[in-house]
């Protein structure tokens, strides 16, 4: 030990080949710029003291037991992370204590160290290159410190490493490329961090929507407001510490766009209602096959005149005007029809979650520092679905119902041609809208609702796109009400709720009229009765007269 007072005034110790046993005096560390020999002591015990082992002349430095190249990397780990500062650090600052007994380091039997977990340790200073040379580590958490600077290239070469939590330090610039050198990859935390650009493509065996996870979220803590973009991200998280998966949705997972979705399900029902129509005129035409041709006998279910379909299809709806036979008419309902269905699609790419550009998506997830996992936040519940079914179905299922009454009657043998074209067209046009708002709110809903109230306001705004017929009809009878009576199937047909009564009264002032008149028309029948009646008795009374005057009775 009296050697290490020499300090600077020896340049060179050489004791080797000797018989020295024991430990290796940690004062030899004090001859800094001196060379030190001590090859050929057998007996001496390993490890040599750590700061020995980084001096440049000293002629053991290189061998693996007396010096561990590990165990070198992690002192140079330990001292750019500001390792004095650690809130734990228990023998890594003991000049002879094995690197696999320093507080958060694990080993194999081989003493390769093959993990260090110093999440939430106080860890800052920058990250060193020196982290490369841990070439059997499996697994790194360095998540929750206060890690600044670059995330070094050096960590592309970790080949054996299947967990890396970088998560919540200060690490700026890009993440190397070098990562993507990682094929083992299976879980790899970036988020928490000031990272631009974009993280390179890494092949991962990616086992849950938390494997993945960096700052590709918005919005952004970047001065430019622009997100770090991860393709193969599992998790973006935002600058407000939350997340959201990046899987696509159920539609993105089958389609290439909304647009391709929205022709398959447009296809899908026409379909279905061409096959109910075939079904029913097939099935009339065998029930009926031997009755004679246009007996009253051929349907059991009378045909939907147009003051039925018309009330089916609803009386203040544009739609109506598919029953009648005004081009300008027909281009109105399929320039109506085009915009609901335009309106149900913002829908749609609202609930699809992009972390380049905005959605309505929330991001509802939270991962913890000093957690491998993420729980979603939503208070979306059972009672919520229940809420949306029961409120969805009483809005939409009996227009489905009517409108699969038009489809069905479009098909009866008793329609011609054109009224029967009219009906099923019709018919598909309303169920398409119906079926349509259906399926969108419940994608929308899925992907936006964070609670169980908002499912019900969501539902509102959707349900809203509904009426929008009903909203066109009422300003082309405030534009010019001539053109409404044109074109609606009814010449005499009048704008409901524009006179200044309402409907219900109208009605009711109609039935009244209705059952007046049938009242009249008994009473002069009544009348007619009766004056027959008197005719009969005056003849009859003038009969008995004159038999009284032959007889002499007078």
């Amino acid at each position: 030990p009296q050697l290490g007072r020499l300090g600077e005034d020896l340049n060179i110790l050489d004791i080797s080949m000797n018989k020295l046993s024991g430990q290796i005096p940690s004062d030899l560390s004090q001859l800094q710029g001196a060379s030190v020999n001590l090859n050929g002591n057998t007996k001496l015990l390993n490890p040599a003291p750590l700061d020995l082992c980084f001096f440049p002349n000293f002629d053991l430095k290189d061998v693996s037991t007396i010096c561990p190249h590990e165990r070198n990397a992690l002192k140079q780990f330990y001292d750019s992370a500001n390792g004095g500062e650690w809130a734990k650090n228990k023998n890594w600052a003991d000049p002879h204590v094995s690197h696999c007994d320093w507080h958060g380091i694990t080993c194999n039997g081989s003493n390769k160290t093959i993990k260090i977990e110093l999440s939430s340790n106080g860890l800052s200073g920058t990250l060193s290159k020196s982290i490369g040379d841990l070439s059997s580590i499996k697994e790194v958490d360095l998540g929750d410190n206060a890690i600044k600077g670059s995330i070094m290239p050096e960590i592309g070469r970790l080949y054996n490493i299947e967990r890396l939590r970088l998560n919540h330090n200060f690490f700026v610039g890009q993440v190397p490329t070098d990562v993507g050198n990682l094929v083992n990859l299976q879980l790899l935390h970036l988020h928490g961090n000031r990272l631009s650009n974009s993280v390179p493509n890494v092949i991962m065996n990616l086992s849950n929507d938390y494997s993945f996870i960096s700052d590709c979220g918005k919005p952004s803590d970047r001065d430019d407001n622009s997100s770090l973009i991860c393709e193969n991200c599992t998790m973006c998280c935002n600058a407000d510490g939350n997340c959201h998966p990046t899987k696509p949705s159920a539609v993105r997972a089958e389609f290439i766009s909304y647009l391709y979705f929205g022709l398959a399900f447009l296809a899908i029902v026409c379909f279905a209602c061409l096959a109910l129509a075939l079904t029913v005129r097939t099935h009339d035409r065998y029930r009926n096959r031997n009755l004679p041709q246009g007996s009253t006998l051929q349907s059991a279910m009378p045909e939907i005149g147009s003051r039925t379909a018309l009330k089916i299809i609803g009386g203040d709806s544009i739609y109506q005007f598919i029953l009648g036979k005004s081009w300008f008419g027909w281009i109105i309902v399929l320039v109506t029809f085009g915009a609901q269905l335009w309106m149900l699609f913002v829908f749609v790419e609202g609930a699809e979650f992009s972390p380049i550009k905005d959605s309505d998506v929330p991001y509802l997830w939270k991962c913890p520092p000093d957690q491998d996992t993420c729980t979603n936040t939503s208070d979306l519940g059972n009672s919520g679905w229940a809420v949306f079914t029961i409120s969805m179905g009483a809005h939409l299922l009996k227009d489905i119902v009517n409108e699969i009454k038009l489809i069905v009657s479009s098909a009866r043998e008793r329609h011609n041609y054109h009224q029967g074209m009219r009906l099923f067209v019709g018919g598909v046009i309303l169920t398409l809208t119906a079926a349509f708002t259906l399926l969108i709110s419940g994608i929308y809903n899925a992907a936006t609702a964070k609670s169980n109230s908002e499912i019900i306001l969501n539902c509102v705004a959707i349900v809203f796109v509904t009426d929008i017929d009903e909203y066109v009809y009422g300003v082309l009878c405030t534009v010019n009400m001539s053109w409404v009576k044109m074109w609606s199937v009814q010449g005499e047909e009048e704008c409901v709720g524009e006179s200044g009564f309402d409907k219900d009264e109208e009605e009711d002032n109609v039935d009244l009229n209705s059952e007046i008149q049938k009242l009249i028309a008994h009473v002069e029948s009544l009348q007619l009765n009766v004056e027959g009646h008197n005719e009969k008795l005056k003849m009859v009374l003038q009969h008995l007269s004159s038999d009284g005057e032959t007889f002499g009775f007078c």
